[in-house]
C-alpha cells in the first residue's frame, strides 16, 4: 500500500521538509527561522539599499536549501530498514576515516621510532669516541708527568669525567636547549684544557732536547788543551755521551711504541665497553617499556575476564529463567492455547548465546591445542640447546690436539718463530753496523762544522761590504721620498683644479642637453595626440563611409510592377523608404536622373490606354468604329509587348548602373582606408621611435646622474688617501729615527763579531793541522766501508727475499681469514633466511588457522539462516523476524525501550539519550558495554534517518 511519507533533515538556519502525494510528484518545503527570514527580508523590500549599501552582498543572499528525495516505501519497517543502513553506511565511513588516521599515525609513530633509535645511537657514539678522546689525552698527560702529585691529580680528573660522560646523555636529554649548550660547551672546554697541557708537555720537552744539544755542542766546541793525552779522554767521554744518547733514545722509541700499542689496544677496549654499556641503558629503556606494555596488557586481560565473569554470570541467570519459563509455560499450554508469548524470544536468544558460547569453546580449544603444541617445540628446542652446549663442554683436548687445524698452526707457528730468530740474529748484525756507520758520521759532521766556519767568516766579510752598501741606498732613498712627495702633492693639486673645472663643464652641457630634451618630449606628446586624434577621426570617418554602404537602397524593377502601373496608373505603390542619411539621398537623386525618359514613356503608355478604354467604353456599334477599335487593341498589345522588353531594359541597365556604382565605391572606401591605415602606421612607428628615444635619454640622465655620483665618491676616495698620506709620511719619520737607533746598536754588534772572529781564525789554524790526521785515518775507513757496504747489499738482498715470503705467507693468511669471515656471514645470513621463513611460515599458519575458523564460523551462520527460514515458514514470517531484530539493534541495549539517538565519542557506542544522562547525573559515568569512562562533552544526540 502507498503512503504519503514526510521525511525530515536539519539544516542549519532552518528545516526543509519534502511531502509525496499519492500520485507520485515530491513537493518540497523549506522553512528558515526568525533570524534567517529578517536577513532576507531586509534585502527584499523594493528598495535600492543592496546596490548603495556598505555591507557586503553575500550577508543579503536569502540561504536556499536542496530538497532530499526520498524513494516511496511500503511501511514503517521499511523506513527503519533504510534508516539503519543508512546509519551503518555513515558509521562506516567514519570507522574507515579513523582508521585511515589510525594508520598514518602508526606510521608516523613509527617513523619517529626509529628516528629516535638513529639519533641515540649516533648520540652514544659520538658520546663514547668523545670520552675515548679524552681518556687517552689524560694518558698522554699522565705518561710524560713526572710528579705522584700531578698524576693523582690527573687520574681524580679522569675519574670526574668518566662519571660525567656516563651520565652526559640522560643530563642532555632532560635539559633544555640553553642548559645543553652549556652542557656541551663545559665538555668542549675540558678537552681543549687537555689538548693545552699536551702542548705545554711537549714544548716543555723539544726546551728540554734544545738544552741539551746546546750543552753537548758546548763541550765538543771547547778549545782543545794543549796536552794530548787530556785530548783523548775528552774525545772518548763525548763518544760515550753520543753512544749513551743514541741507546736512551732507541730505549725511548722502543717504549714509546709499546706505550702507544697499549694505548690503543686500551683505546679499542674501552671503546668496546662503553658500546656494551650503550646497549645495556638502551636495552633498559626498552625493557622498561615493555614492562608497562605488559602492565597494560594484563589490565586489559584483567577487564576481558572481569566481562566473562560477567557474561558467565548472565548466561547462568538465564538459564535459570529459561528453566522456569518452560515451568511456567507446560503450564500454560496445558490450560490454554493462546498466543506465543515473550518466552520464544527469550529462547531463541538463549539458543544464539548457546551457539555463541559453543564457537567460543572451541575457540578456546583451538588456542590451547596451539599453545600446547608451542610450549612442546619450546621445550624440544631448548633440550636441543642445552645437549649442544654439553657436547661443546665435553670436547677432549687430544681431539683439539689431533685435529687438522691445531696442527697446521703449530707448524706454522715453529715455521715463524724460527725466521724470527734468523731475523733477530740479522738485526744485530745491523746494529753493529748502524754504531760503526755512525761513529763515521760524527767524524763527518765534525769536517763538516770547520766548512762552516770558514763560509762564517766570508759570510761576514760580504755582510760589512752589504751594510756599507745599504746606508748609502738609504740616503738616496730618503731624497727620493722627499722629491716624490713635492711632485705628488703638485700633481693632485693640478688634478684636483682639472676634474672640477671638467666637472662644472659637463653638468652646464648635461643641463642644456636635458632642457633640449624635455622640448623633444614634449613636441613628441603633442604629435603624439595629434596623431591619435587623427587616428580617431579617421575610424569615426570610416565607420560612418561603412553604415552609408551597408543602408545604401538598391530598387530593383520588377516586371508585375510596371505592368500595374500601365494598366493601373491611378494605384499609389509605396516605394522603399530610404532613410535619412546623406548617401542614401544621394543615391536616389542619380536614381531619379538616369530614369526620368523612362517615367515619361510610361507616362505616355499609360495615358493611351486611358483614352482607349474611354472610348471602348463611350463607343458606338459602327462597323468602322469597331475596326478602329481591334486596331487599337492590336496596338495595345504591341505596345505592351515594347512595354515589356523596355521594362526589362531598364532593369538591366539599372542593375548594371547600380552595379558599377557600388563597386567604384568600394574602390574608393578600399582606397581610402587602405591610406589611413599607412597613416596609422606610420604615426606608430613615430610613436615608438620617439618612445625608444625618449627611454634612451632617460637611460642617459641616469648614467650621468650614476657618473657625478662616481666623480664624488673619488673626491672622497682622494680626500682620505691625502690624508692617509700625511699619516704616512709623519710615520715614516718616526721610522727613520727608529732606523738611526738601529744603525748604531748594529756598529757595536760588529765591532762584537770582529772580536770574535779573531778567535775563531786562531780556532781555524789548529783544526787545519787535525785535519791532515784525520784525512788519512779517513782513507783506511773508506776501504772498510767498501766491504761492509758489499756485505750489506748481499744481506739486504737476503732479508728482502724472507720478507717477500713474509708477506706472501700473510696475505694467504689474510685470505684465508676473509673466506672464512665471508663463510661465516653467509651462514649467518642463511641461518638469518631460514629464521625469517620459519617464522614467516608459522604466521602464515596461524593467520591460515583463523581463516578456517572465520570459515567454519560463517558457514554456521549460512546454515543456521535457513533452519531459521525453515522453522518460521512463510516468507513474510521471516521478513517479520528479520524487522524485529533490526528494531532490537534500533533499540536501546541498557533499556531495551527507547530508540538509540545518542553516541559516545571515546567508545562510539550507541544508546538512548536519557539513559546516559540518567547514567551522569547518577555519577555512574561508564559505559555500559566497555566501561570506559565518559564525561559532560563526550556524549551527542545523532539522527538516525
Amino acid at each position: 500500500m502507498q503512503e504519503n511519507v514526510v521525511a525530515g533533515r536539519p539544516v542549519r538556519g532552518g528545516f526543509g521538509l519534502l511531502f509525496r502525494t499519492k500520485a507520485g510528484k515530491a513537493v518540497s518545503l523549506k522553512f528558515l527561522d526568525s533570524r534567517m527570514s529578517k536577513r532576507s527580508n531586509e534585502g527584499s523590500d523594493g528598495s535600492d539599499d543592496s546596490q548603495h549599501g556598505d555591507e557586503p552582498s553575500a550577508k543579503r543572499k536569502r540561504v536556499s536549501f536542496e530538497s532530499i528525495r526520498l524513494s516511496s516505501v511500503s511501511g514503517v519497517n521499511d523506513l527503519w530498514e533504510k534508516q539503519t543502513r543508512f546509519q551503518v553506511y555513515k558509521l562506516s565511513e567514519q570507522l574507515r576515516y579513523k582508521n585511515k588516521l589510525l594508520k598514518d599515525r602508526e606510521r608516523e609513530m613509527e617513523r619517529l621510532r626509529q628516528r629516535q633509535e638513529t639519533d641515540e645511537n649516533t648520540s652514544c657514539t659520538i658520546n663514547r669516541h668523545w670520552t675515548n678522546l679524552d681518556a687517552q689525552l689524560r694518558c698522554i698527560i699522565r705518561s710524560a708527568i713526572l710528579s705522584e702529585s700531578e698524576i693523582a691529580q690527573v687520574d681524580e680528573d679522569g675519574i670526574k669525567s668518566e662519571k660525567e660522560s656516563s651520565s652526559f646523555l640522560s643530563q642532555v636529554v632532560q635539559m633544555d636547549t640553553e642548559q645543553s649548550e652549556l652542557t656541551y660547551d663545559n665538555r668542549v672546554t675540558t678537552s681543549v684544557h687537555l689538548l693545552n697541557r699536551i702542548m705545554q708537555q711537549s714544548a716543555k720537552k723539544v726546551e728540554l732536547l734544545v738544552s741539551f744539544n746546546r750543552k753537548v755542542n758546548e763541550i765538543s766546541e771547547l778549545s782543545p788543551s794543549t796536552s794530548e793525552d787530556s785530548k783523548d779522554t775528552k774525545l772518548e767521554i763525548v763518544k760515550e755521551v753520543v753512544e749513551a744518547n743514541s741507546r736512551l733514545t732507541e730505549e725511548n722509541l722502543t717504549l714509546s711504541r709499546e706505550v702507544a700499542r697499549y694505548q690503543q689496544e686500551l683505546s679499542t677496549v674501552r671503546l668496546q665497553f662503553r658500546k656494551k654499556e650503550d646497549e645495556c641503558e638502551i636495552l633498559t629503556a626498552k625493557n622498561a617499556e615493555f614492562a608497562t606494555e605488559l602492565e597494560e596488557l594484563k589490565f586489559d586481560y584483567d577487564k576481558l575476564n572481569r566481562l566473562n565473569n560477567k557474561l558467565d554470570y548472565r548466561l547462568y541467570t538465564l538459564a535459570k529463567e529459561i528453566t522456569v519459563g518452560e515451568i511456567k509455560g507446560r503450564t500454560a499450554n496445558g490450560q490454554t492455547n493462546g498466543s506465543p508469548s515473550s518466552f520464544t524470544v527469550d529462547s531463541k536468544e538463549l539458543e544464539a548465546l548457546k551457539l555463541e558460547r559453543d564457537d567460543q569453546i572451541e575457540l578456546v580449544n583451538r588456542r590451547g591445542q596451539e599453545i600446547s603444541e608451542l610450549n612442546e617445540r619450546i621445550q624440544t628446542q631448548s633440550a636441543e640447546i642445552s645437549r649442544l652446549k654439553q657436547e661443546a663442554l665435553s670436547v677432549s683436548r687430544d681431539n683439539l690436539e689431533n685435529c687438522k687445524e691445531y696442527v697446521n698452526l703449530r707448524n706454522y707457528y715453529a715455521i715463524a718463530m724460527q725466521e724470527v730468530e734468523r731475523i733477530s740474529t740479522d738485526l744485530q748484525e745491523t746494529c753493529a753496523e748502524r754504531d760503526f756507520l755512525r761513529q763515521k758520521l760524527v767524524k763527518r759532521v765534525e769536517d763538516a762544522k770547520n766548512d762552516e766556519d770558514a763560509s762564517i767568516q766570508k759570510i761576514m766579510a760580504s755582510s760589512e761590504l752589504l751594510n756599507a752598501e745599504n746606508l748609502k741606498l738609504k740616503a738616496q732613498n730618503e731624497m727620493i721620498k722627499t722629491e716624490f712627495e713635492q711632485t705628488l702633492n703638485a700633481h693632485e693639486n693640478a688634478l684636483a683644479e682639472a676634474k672640477q673645472s671638467d666637472i662644472k663643464v659637463i653638468f652646464a652641457s648635461m643641463k642644456t642637453q636635458n632642457k633640449l630634451l624635455n622640448s623633444d618630449i614634449v613636441k613628441f606628446k603633442k604629435r603624439f595626440r595629434e596623431t591619435f586624434d587623427e587616428l580617431a577621426r579617421v575610424r569615426r570617418e570610416f565607420a560612418r563611409f561603412k553604415w552609408r554602404i551597408e543602408n545604401s537602397v538598391v530598387i530593383e524593377l520588377e516586371h508585375n510592377l510596371r505592368a500595374a502601373e500601365l494598366f493601373f496608373p491611378d494605384c499609389t505603390y509605396d516605394r522603399p523608404d530610404t532613410g535619412d542619411t546623406d548617401g542614401a539621398e544621394d543615391g536616389a537623386s542619380q536614381e531619379n536622373g538616369n530614369f526620368s525618359a523612362e517615367n515619361e514613356m510610361l507616362a505616355k503608355i499609360a495615358r493611351l490606354t486611358e483614352e482607349l478604354r474611354k472610348y471602348r467604353d463611350s463607343g458606338s456599334l459602327n462597323d468602322p468604329e469597331y475596326q478602329d477599335r481591334i486596331e487599337l487593341i492590336s496596338r495595345e498589345k504591341r505596345l505592351k509587348q515594347e512595354n515589356e522588353k523596355m521594362a526589362k531594359k531598364i532593369k538591366e541597365m539599372a542593375e548594371r548602373d547600380a552595379a558599377d556604382r557600388q563597386r567604384l565605391l568600394e574602390i574608393e572606401a578600399q582606397k581610402s582606408i587602405n591610406q589611413r591605415l599607412k597613416d596609422v602606421d606610420i604615426l606608430r612607428l613615430e610613436i615608438d621611435k620617439s618612445n625608444k628615444e625618449q627611454k634612451v635619454l632617460s637611460e642617459e640622465i641616469d648614467s650621468i646622474g650614476q657618473a657625478l655620483e662616481d666623480l664624488q665618491v673619488q673626491n672622497q676616495m682622494l680626500v682620505a688617501q691625502n690624508s692617509d698620506k700625511q699619516a704616512q709620511i709623519m710615520t715614516m719619520m718616526n721610522d727613520r729615527i727608529v732606523a738611526t737607533q738601529t744603525e748604531q746598536k748594529l756598529h757595536e754588534q760588529i765591532v762584537v763579531l770582529e772580536q770574535q772572529q779573531n778567535v775563531l781564525n786562531r780556532e781555524a789554524r789548529v783544526l787545519k793541522v787535525e785535519l791532515t790526521s784525520a784525512s788519512e785515518s779517513e782513507k783506511n775507513l773508506t776501504d772498510t766501508i767498501t766491504l761492509r757496504i758489499s756485505e750489506n747489499t748481499k744481506n739486504f738482498k737476503v732479508n728482502e727475499f724472507n720478507r717477500k715470503k713474509l708477506n706472501e705467507l700473510g696475505f694467504a693468511k689474510d685470505d684465508l681469514q676473509s673466506r672464512t669471515e665471508k663463510l661465516e656471514t653467509q651462514v649467518k645470513e642463511l641461518q638469518e633466511v631460514v629464521a625469517s621463513k620459519t617464522s614467516q611460515n608459522e604466521i602464515m599458519c596461524a593467520k591460515r588457522r583463523r581463516l578456517e575458523e572465520e570459515l567454519n564460523f560463517l558457514k554456521k551462520k549460512n546454515w543456521s539462516a535457513p533452519k531459521k527460514s525453515e522453522k518460521l515458514g512463510s516468507t513474510d514470517a521471516v521478513l517479520n523476524e528479520e524487522i524485529r531484530e533490526l528494531k532490537d539493534l534500533l533499540t536501546c541495549p541498557s533499556c531495551k525501550v527507547n530508540r538509540k539517538d545518542a553516541i559516545l565519542t571515546k567508545c562510539f557506542h550507541v544508546f538512548c539519550l536519557q539513559c546516559l544522562k540518567t547514567r551522569y547525573d547518577t555519577r555512574q559515568r561508564k559505559c555500559p558495554k566497555c566501561n570506559a569512562g565518559f564525561g559532560a562533552n563526550d556524549f551527542h544526540r545523532i539522527y538516525i534517518s
